[in-house]
């Protein structure tokens, strides 16, 4: 595909989802495109109390990246990279090598949105009811959390029960989420369930009832 070509079809999808938008939201937007690719896309509010209130500026010289921590195997990190590529998103995709743990909580805590992915083919039970592990971990880290599943799995269960973020197979909900969305999702009380050391405490008392019956 032409560079040309890539440049209308994103154009297009911007429409696309942008249009689905604007009426829930009272979005009106502002787009600049010349020859020396100072290209930008404003978004802001139109209607109500925050009427003018820019909510979203986009240019190509901002660095926009997903980044995936590699966990192994290689085979499958070469098949990932392959895919990006010919999807040409190696601008804005990125996959880096296995890391210390002090270095990936610091990419959790400085993320925008940490994303969680699980199976979204709801035939598939044992992902249906498996919760990853790191789910645990990212919702004590500040930002919000975008899970990449079905509706119907635990993990959703588990996210909506703690208001840590949404978990959707939804390309609309998603850029929803993203770019209007994701900063009201804080977490609640119910968070503190899920730590090491409530967990902690509950096994202990599971044990003691348990030796008290002997």
């Amino acid at each position: 595909m032409s560079k040309e070509k890539e440049r209308k079809a994103l154009i297009h999808k911007f429409y696309y989802v942008y249009r689905k938008l604007q009426e829930k939201h009272s979005l009106r937007y502002q787009m600049h495109f010349d020859l020396k690719e100072n290209n930008i896309i404003e978004i802001w509010e139109y209607k109500g109390r925050r009427k003018w209130r820019c909510i979203c500026k986009i240019n190509e010289t901002e660095e926009i990246r997903l980044i995936v921590r590699s966990i192994g195997p290689k085979d499958l990190d070469n098949k990932a990279k392959k895919a990006i590529e010919a999807m040409g998103l190696k601008n804005c995709v990125e996959v880096l090598p296995p890391a210390t743990e002090d270095i990936i909580k610091k990419e959790q805590s400085a993320a925008y949105v940490n994303i969680i992915l699980s199976s979204i083919h709801e035939e598939n039970f044992e992902q249906m009811i498996t919760v990853p592990g790191k789910t645990y971990e990212l919702m004590h880290e500040k930002p919000p959390v975008l899970g990449i599943a079905s509706k119907q799995s635990e993990v959703a269960a588990l996210i909506s029960y703690t208001k840590k973020g949404i978990v959707t197979a939804s390309e609309n909900e998603i850029v929803n989420f993203v770019l209007f969305n994701c900063r009201k999702y804080t977490g609640n009380s119910n968070i503190v369930k899920f730590s090491r050391k409530y967990q902690a405490k509950r096994l202990c008392k599971f044990m003691d009832y348990i030796l008290k019956e002997k």
